[in-house]
């Protein structure tokens, strides 16, 4: 290693020690020196107090090396047995004579294969290493003199670098310019294809998480360096090279337009040509499945490189890549190639109707049967979403697909929509059914192949990926139609145990809205006639009610206008078999909820402590409903109605405190009305003298555990108001709060511990805090919202 010159670690060997303190009886008994770990940033590497001299033997190496192969264990002992000793290994690297390199060649083979699949050895090595180790492996990897150690210290860096933004970011800066560019000579030189394979891994992890070293990468590189890793990503002998560039090129060219456009001159002339023989041939699915990757990458959002595409394809081009897509063998290929196919035909009649013309009577078959639950779900779901692409196409493009697909086509998408274990693909199916249904010469009778399945879709409802797709689905195919629309809600009543009453309610609210949209009345009267005649509780009904009144924003009509609906809601009749009493009870407290009548729920007599705060939160969670005014009546009804458990208060407060508009004087209050009821009986509301969560613990003496459960239920519930309160925290307040809480500890107003309790989940809010700047304007805003 004659290129490089590196200051040797100073380490100390434990020979050398027990050498030294071998007179000295204290000092033997420590002739293993514990290791001192440092942060990777360090100065001089942490072991210190060693004779440079001391290195490990090659003998001792040649036997490590092949004992860690054995197994994950036996690396892991290799690596304990080691760590006493890792100032040997490191000055078999930092002090070898260049003229014999081998010791510091298998030492970096040692080092290689103990930090591989290995991130805690690979910290914990990189630690150790301290800045002089750091050096010297940098310098071993950019030494041309010395290939084989070059591509053995790559190899190292590679794996230190492999999953840790730190130390990656470490490693680049270490490099600084001139390493990098050496790097990069190494890399471009093609007789050393072995070099180049490990030069393109390590740019690819130095570059995976940090934007910054991507851009300084990509300049690095250079005109010469881009076309070197684009004819290695393109090498049709050397496989293994080609993932490894073209893994790099997408990662240097995602979330940079500019970066995706100077890669596509890079490509012009030879290299578009070579991409897309890589990304079709069939024989090197995962060079072809990174391929084509790459491609979609490139293409994405860029209408110009969408038609330069398909124009380099060309008649062979084409039939070759719907090929791939098609292939149901290799599914991931297939699902790349498809991912491309949908970018070429995006928002482009012209070439989504030369698309379907290319896709031949077989091809398209394929296709479509790829759709279908049986196919592999990451193939369904792209294949869906071409379909639904080439639906927009002119020439009645909806025909087409319609007409293709066919009975047991139509059949296919109903159960893929209606699939809850694959969201993804049920969305798709969901968008490419509505679509289909958008046109008007289609007459296809969805219904009768939906109905069975309505539970189904309800349970494809509860997935996060679908969004709204399924509720407004279904809200059009009950549209105006009071029977179906009982049927859905009877289907929802056979899933319930499973599903989410919030969602539920989000899904019945956003009914409620389209409804309001039509002002003729008659797609209302449906949707309230088809919640009156459900097959469910009166209970239910209540829900059901308002939570379809409060996607209309009920309470902001007239009153006259809510009393005539009302009227017209009670008029409806009821199902067969059914107390009409009970159920109009319950439909009178929806509709009162709707309206914001919440004294009406609070105090009702015949609903459960859970039914009545899912009706609050209902209407609480309405939008700009909780306006700073009703927020304050609000907190104000219910602290002051009586015979209501404290229980129930806090729960309602909690749910204005996350949906309303509360200040900071409002929850100072609430939390001493709260210390207030600590000293009410639970039964007669009279005050006490009971210890709460704010007595001095020397005073509690010896209690049950019915007054540690009381105590402990007191904590929680105090504790969940600052964590309701939360939205409405800025850094300020919760800097004033702390040191308030500070305050009354050391005043003995309240408990140590409880304290500490309190102050720790502030310091959690903090961080993510805003200012109170910031704050003001969101009021402002809310109240030009509200003054509209």
């Amino acid at each position: 290693m004659a290129s490089y010159s590196v200051t040797p670690v100073v380490l100390e060997s434990t020979e050398a020690k027990a050498s030294r303190s071998s007179s000295s009886s204290s000092s033997s008994s420590s002739s293993r020196p514990s290791r001192i770990i440092s942060s990777a940033s360090s100065s001089p590497s942490p072991l210190v107090e060693t004779h440079q001299s001391v290195k490990i033997h090659q003998e001792e190496l040649t036997k490590l090396i092949s004992r860690l192969l054995i197994s994950h264990e036996e690396k892991v002992a290799v690596y304990r047995e080691l760590q006493g000793r890792m100032s040997e290994v490191i000055n078999a690297v930092t002090t070898t004579n260049p003229a014999q390199p081998a010791v510091a060649q298998q030492t970096l083979i040692l080092l290689r294969h103990l930090t591989a699949n290995s991130d805690a050895i690979a910290a914990d090595l990189w630690a150790t290493l301290g800045d002089a180790g750091h050096a010297a492996v940098v310098a071993a990897a950019t030494n041309p003199e010395q290939p084989a150690l070059a591509e053995d210290a790559l190899n190292l860096l590679v794996n230190l670098a492999f999953n840790s933004a730190d130390r990656a970011t470490q490693l680049w800066a270490i490099l600084g310019a001139d390493r990098r560019a050496a790097v990069v000579t190494a890399a471009i030189t093609q007789s050393q294809p072995a070099m180049v394979k490990k030069a393109l891994r390590l740019w690819t992890h130095l570059a995976a998480n940090s934007y910054p070293t991507k851009a300084e990468l990509w300049a690095t590189l250079g005109a010469p360096g881009r076309a070197a890793v684009v004819a290695a990503a393109t090498n049709p002998v050397q496989s293994t090279l080609a993932v490894h560039a073209l893994i790099l090129l997408g990662n240097l060219t995602a979330n940079s337009d500019a970066r995706k456009a100077e890669l596509w001159l890079t490509l012009e002339n030879t290299g578009r040509p070579a991409l897309i023989t890589a990304a079709t041939n069939p024989g090197q699915p995962a060079v072809a499945r990174l391929a084509l990757r790459l491609l979609t990458q490139l293409t994405a959002n860029s209408n110009v490189r969408e038609a330069e595409l398909w124009a380099s394809l060309g008649n062979a081009g084409r039939t070759a890549l719907i090929t791939a897509a098609t292939s149901p063998v290799q599914p991931v290929v297939a699902s790349r190639a498809l991912a491309l196919l949908t970018n070429i035909a995006f928002g482009n009649g012209v070439r989504s109707a030369e698309l379907w013309a290319t896709f031949v009577a077989q091809r398209r078959s394929a296709v479509l049967t790829s759709t279908t639950p049986s196919a592999q779900p990451g193939v369904a779901e792209f294949a869906l979403h071409l379909l639904t692409e080439l639906t927009h196409f002119p020439y009645h493009g909806s025909d087409r697909i319609c007409a293709a697909l066919g009975v047991a086509g139509r059949e296919g998408l109903i159960i893929a929509a209606t699939t809850p274990g694959e969201p993804e693909v049920a969305w798709m199916a969901i968008d490419l059914i509505r679509n289909l249904q958008k046109n008007w010469h289609i007459d296809t009778p969805i219904w009768p192949l939906l109905q069975p399945r309505l539970a189904l879709l309800w349970a494809v409802n509860q997935r996060q990926a679908v969004g709204h797709g399924a509720t407004d689905f279904l809200y059009e195919q009950i549209q105006g139609n009071a029977h179906r629309t009982s049927q859905a809600l009877n289907a929802l009543s056979e899933v319930n145990p499973t599903t989410s009453m919030r969602r539920t309610i989000d899904a019945l609210g956003q009914w409620g809205k389209r409804s309001s949209q039509y002002w003729a009345g008659t797609e209302r009267l449906a949707l309230y006639t088809g919640i009156v005649q459900a097959n469910t509780t009166p209970q239910k009904i209540a829900v059901y009610m308002a939570a379809v009144m409060s996607g209309m924003n009920l309470w902001r009509y007239s009153r006259e206008w809510r009393e005539e609906l009302r009227d017209q809601v009670l008029a409806i009749p009821v199902a067969a078999g059914v107390d009409p009493t009970q159920h109009r009870q319950h439909m009178r407290i929806g509709l009162d909820t709707a309206c914001g009548n919440t004294a009406a729920v609070i105090e009702s007599q015949v609903l459960s402590v859970p039914e009545k705060l899912q009706l609050l939160e209902i209407l609480y969670s309405s939008r700009e409903f909780l306006s700073a005014q009703t927020t304050q009546d609000e907190l104000s009804r219910v602290q002051l109605t009586p015979h209501l458990s404290r229980n129930l208060k806090l729960q309602a407060i909690e749910l204005i405190l996350t949906h309303g508009q509360a200040n900071r004087f409002q929850f100072k209050t609430i939390l001493t009305w709260l210390k207030g009821e600590f000293k009410r009986d639970p039964q007669t509301g009279e005050l006490t003298n009971r210890s709460t969560v704010f007595s001095n613990p020397s005073t509690l003496g010896d209690i049950d555990d019915e007054e540690i459960f009381a105590l402990t239920t007191q904590r929680q519930q105090y504790l969940a108001l600052y964590q309701n309160f939360r939205p409405h925290m800025t850094h300020d307040f919760i800097q004033e709060e702390i040191e308030h809480i500070e305050r009354r500890v050391s005043g003995k107003e309240m408990p140590q511990d409880f304290g500490a309790i309190l102050i720790h989940q502030l310091r959690q809010f903090q961080s993510t805090a805003r200012t109170d700047s910031a704050l003001e304007d969101e009021r402002q805003y809310d109240r030009k919202i509200e003054s509209k």
